[in-house]
């Protein structure tokens, strides 16, 4: 996060340098032929110049700070997830119609969903819910039919069920994690 700041504070600086070397040179350049003198309103150009370019440096700071894991753009501490270590894949058979079946007990890392997929070889349609009983509510979950996914950001993924309409018919949990499975 301090590289990010330090990257993000160096480009607004070099921003505001490049305004006020500017503004130096057309200074010089108005001053050459008047004596070497820097007007009033030169100098209030380059003080509004500084003055932009430090709560420029304040603001962004600020909004980096309040993203997730305190700002930058990747890696640690970016607001994006790390890249983790591996995927857990799991294939849930729908062994009896209309009852739910709870998905592996495995930790979502931060930042991570956990995709159910339902493969196009299914010949019915698999639901999603956060319970059993939602589960086999068809007005509680949400329905797959093959081909279609549907990703969740939950704590841990026993957190879900899935049925299904036609026994035999699977549903494809997968995730990145950290650590093995």
């Amino acid at each position: 996060m301090a590289e990010q700041k330090d990257r993000t504070a160096l480009a607004l600086g070099l921003g505001g340098a490049a305004g006020i070397m500017a503004a130096i040179a057309l200074a010089k350049k108005a001053s050459a032929s008047g004596g070497g003198v820097i007007d009033d309103a030169t100098k209030a150009l380059l003080m509004a110049i500084a003055e932009a370019n430090a709560q420029l440096v304040i603001d962004v700071e600020a909004i980096l700070a309040a993203l997730p894991g305190g700002g930058g753009m990747g890696g640690p501490g970016s607001g994006f997830p790390d890249n983790c270590e591996t995927v857990a894949t799991t294939r849930i058979t729908i062994g009896q119609i209309n009852r739910g079946y709870q998905l592996t007990d495995l930790v979502i890392p931060a930042g991570m969903r956990v995709l159910i997929f339902a493969p196009t070889t299914n010949a019915g349609t698999i639901y999603v819910a956060n319970s059993r009983t939602n589960a086999q509510d068809l007005d509680s979950a949400y329905p797959l039919i093959g081909g279609q996914s549907v990703g969740y950001y939950v704590k841990n993924a026993k957190n879900l069920q899935v049925s299904g309409n036609t026994a035999g018919d699977t549903a494809i949990m997968t995730v990145e994690i950290n650590g093995g499975v």
